[in-house]
């Protein structure tokens, strides 16, 4: 990796790039010998590295580009795949004539340039040369016309290809990387569209920690404080002792991401100094330049406060990290973090502040826990987007839409988009657009929402420990009788609350009630109806039982009629939110433990805080929304887009509550009309509830240009059992490569392997369908392509068995096939 970033002339073109390497590669004297290494990295340098000069223009953007991502590669190599999807997306060579980009490491980029400068038979002969009578060394005139032949070979036979060329480095959880003066790229784009990127900026420095020097990443800074319109730069240090409690309030995870980022500021060292020291030198020497964090408050207090009363540079940030290199495996599971580490300065001037990826999973219109987060989602769209063939409106499918994950980030990103949802539970579509309803709303209705949620959470524990207003003992006690009845609009929390809490706890009652009859001819349902009622109102055992039960059958349909008639959206709101508070606490709800209400609690506390993240991310934004089609690196990337200044960063999302409410809206259909809709490639996002997804696929023929779906694997719920999950998984390939056109692309997530003690069946791992791919485009006459095969990503030493794993239960494979 270079020291620092080498000078580059602006507009420069690859041609002098080379005449310049061949300048600074010449041999000292007459026995001086040509080094072909430094001749290839001496190109590199001059046309893919640029020289620090911090810039608002990431619209349009070259130059060298720092990526962090919110997981490391312990946990998915997507984020690796996805940058590069993204990069091809979103970047656009300035030679309009050429609309691809191509990518490779910097290793393999130094390799390429020596082999083909070396291919070259003449190429010695162009560091030869004469000592004249008076002492002097010149080149002698054959070898001047070969060193003009070399230029004018490699930039007349490779210079189209080097100036449509990024080179990408990647480590573990981060990447560098290195547009060319001749490829724009939308750095904004990149970062919003993402699912795994946590913030991009201009490189400052890079380097081996063992090689760091104090000198140069001094002078980098310097280097960079010369072009702020003499404000101070604010520099971060990601370190340990400054950011651990602070990342345990972010709405983002570190764990097993940028927590691997940050470094002990007592142990560290850069050069001759530890860490400490080292800031202090840098306070001196750049004193009035810069502004340096100190952990003494809250890091966005802080921030805030270096811009109004220290005049900080309100439009980016210096920040210090760390990372390691990776090391490549044939496993199909794992990317081993390298030994090497490296010393990482940048410029955050772009982070991803998506609505999406701070509710994960958490979306409020829930039933089960079998829906996969929308960072892992938006990152299989992103795989298919950049690569999908054909002219026309695209026809996405999730054929197990279940909260609609895969609806949102789809439709969001493709905008003018045919997209269809399936499943098998008919009460899904509530489901969906209580989730379309809440992530549209606008930001004063949703603090009116949080408030009221916190009423609610106050009405089952009040201030100072007093007497709940709302006992456990009663709710069990007065369950509702039925659900005949509507709760007003205007109506109180307190009453809310109170009818959501009855009402979730009475479908539980029933249902507990029907699956131990049902399960026992009877016999124990008076005993569990006596426990219901005593003192201990509800025991583990039953309420285990009686959530499995909704589990595997949902929830009846009174219970959903009930809340089809609400027009209350808080009382929609509380009822998804109890239910879920009791099934993540299920285990836990008995006397020795936490009670029902507690649960519920524990539930409404973590959602009011999530809410009220995405309040604080809003009140401290500037939003300039562009209400017409923005204009990027390619045609197909219109949409809204909202560029976000707090004072801090530049924030930027796409996804406002307005473009939401206009791209999202879930459209209802019956299931005879899935083909038509199409067939005709029918705008917008169409719901169709079905007793089996693929059944109702089974005659789609080549009308489908990409499948992106978690189908079900029975971890969580059962899936009626064995048989009809092996009977599941043997139509699954074939009915999805029947209906897939050429040139679309499956993804999906399957089981690899399970932490648990789960067995996991071999008919639903990768390895068993991979052959049932192949097999199944055979029996239609196509041709199956994998990622390896296809090449989508010229040359980089990442892995193309894509992988997703959790540190509890259960790693998954993650499929990529391509239709041709």
């Amino acid at each position: 990796m270079p020291k620092t970033s080498p000078f580059r002339r602006k507009g420069s073109t690859f041609s002098q790039c080379v005449e310049q390497a061949l300048l600074k590669c010449e041999p000292q004297g007459i026995s001086g010998k040509y080094s072909p290494g430094l001749f290839a990295k001496t190109i590199l340098r001059s046309w893919f590295f640029s020289e620090i000069c911090p810039t608002e223009n990431h619209v349009s953007a070259s130059g060298s580009y720092i990526f962090l991502f919110h997981k490391n590669a312990n946990v998915t190599n997507i984020q690796y795949h996805e940058l590069l999807a993204l990069l091809e997306r979103f970047s656009e060579p300035r030679n309009r004539e050429h609309k691809h980009i191509a990518t490779m490491s910097t290793k393999q980029a130094e390799h390429l340039v020596r082999g083909l400068t070396e291919s070259f038979s003449f190429f010695e002969r162009v560091f030869t040369r004469n000592r004249t009578k008076d002492g002097r060394i010149e080149l002698r005139n054959a070898e001047r016309e070969a060193r003009k032949i070399l230029i004018d070979e490699l930039v007349h036979h490779y210079g189209e290809f080097f100036s449509r060329t990024v080179l990408v480095d990647f480590y573990f959880t981060s990447a560098c990387v290195h547009i060319p003066p001749d490829i724009s790229t939308n750095i904004f784009s990149v970062v919003a569209a993402s699912g795994y990127i946590h913030s991009s900026g201009q490189k400052v420095y890079i380097r081996n920690v063992n090689k760091t020097s104090d000198l140069e990443l001094t002078e980098a800074i310097k280097a960079t404080c010369k072009v702020t319109d003499k404000r101070k730069l604010y520099i971060v240090p990601y370190a340990n002792e400054f950011f651990d409690e602070h990342d345990k309030t972010s709405p983002y995870s570190a764990r097993n991401g940028l927590d691997g980022l940050k470094f002990r500021l007592r142990k560290h060292y850069i050069g001759r100094f530890d860490f400490i020291s080292y800031l202090d030198t840098l306070r001196r020497e750049l004193a009035g330049a810069v502004h340096i964090y100190d952990g003494s408050v809250d890091f966005t207090k802080a921030r805030d406060r270096a811009v109004k009363e220290f005049e900080c540079d309100p439009r980016w940030s210096l920040w210090i990290t760390v990372d390691s290199d990776i090391l490549p495996t044939n496993d199909e599971i794992a990317i081993k973090q390298g030994i090497q580490r490296y010393q990482i300065a940048y410029l955050q001037c772009v982070k991803n502040e998506n609505e999406f990826l701070h509710f994960k999973e958490r979306k409020p219109g829930w039933t089960a826990p079998i829906t996969y987060p929308h960072s892992l989602s938006a990152s299989m769209v992103n795989l298919c987007v950049s690569h999908l063939n054909g002219n026309g409106r695209y026809r996405v499918v999730d054929p197990f839409c279940g909260t609609g994950t895969t609806l949102f980030d789809a439709t969001l990103r493709l905008g003018d988009l045919c997209f269809l949802g399936l499943d098998r539970d008919h009460a899904f579509f509530r489901q969906v657009v209580t989730n379309y309803e809440f992530m549209s709303l606008s930001p004063q209705s949703r603090t009116k929402l949080r408030h009221g949620i916190k009423l609610a959470h106050d009405l089952i524990l009040s201030e100072n420990e007093k007497p709940r207003k709302l006992s456990e003992t009663e709710v069990l006690h007065n369950p509702l009788p039925d659900f005949d009845f509507d709760v007003p609009i205007d109506a109180d929390s307190d009453l809310v609350a109170e009818k959501a809490i009855r009402t979730v706890s009475t479908e539980l009652y029933n249902q507990t009630l029907f699956a131990i009859d049902w399960g026992n001819d009877g016999e124990e349902a008076d005993e569990v109806s006596n426990e219901h009622h005593a003192d201990n109102p509800v025991n583990f055992r039953p309420i285990v039982i009686g959530v499995n039960y909704i589990f595997d059958n949902g929830f009846s349909d009174e219970f959903w009629e009930h809340i089809d008639r609400q027009k209350n959206f808080l009382y929609k709101v509380l009822l998804f939110l109890v239910w879920r508070g009791i099934v993540n606490n299920r285990f836990e709800i008995s006397d020795e433990f936490v009670g029902l209400l507690g649960a519920i609690l524990k539930e409404l506390q973590l959602f009011s805080s999530e809410i009220f993240d995405l309040e604080s991310c809003a009140k401290s934004r500037a939003f300039i929304i562009g209400g017409h089609k923005h204009e990027t690196a390619k045609a197909d990337t219109t949409r809204f887009q909202a560029q976000i200044s707090n004072g801090t960063f530049s924030y930027v999302t796409e996804f406002t509550g307005e473009y939401i409410r206009s791209i999202c809206r879930p459209i209802e259909i019956p299931a005879s009309e899935i083909e038509n809709v199409l067939r005709n490639a029918d705008r917008g996002a169409h719901i169709a509830a079905v007793g089996d997804s693929l059944s109702a696929m089974e005659d789609l023929e080549d009308c489908v240009d990409a499948i992106i779906c978690d189908p079900p694997y029975g971890f969580n719920t059962s899936e009626g059992g064995e048989l009809a999950l092996r009977n599941f998984y043997s139509r699954l390939v074939r009915i999805f490569v029947k209906a897939t056109a050429p040139g679309g692309h499956i993804l999906m997530t399957v089981p690899q392997f399970a932490k648990n003690g789960k067995r996991i069946p071999i008919y639903a791992t990768k390895s068993f369908l991979d052959v049932e791919f192949v097999n199944s485009c055979r029996r239609f006459g196509k041709r199956p392509i994998f990622p390896s095969e296809a090449r989508f990503f010229s040359n980089h030493e990442i892995s193309d068995n894509l992988y997703w794993c959790s540190t509890t239960a259960l790693d998954r494979s993650i499929l990529w096939y391509n239709i041709s």
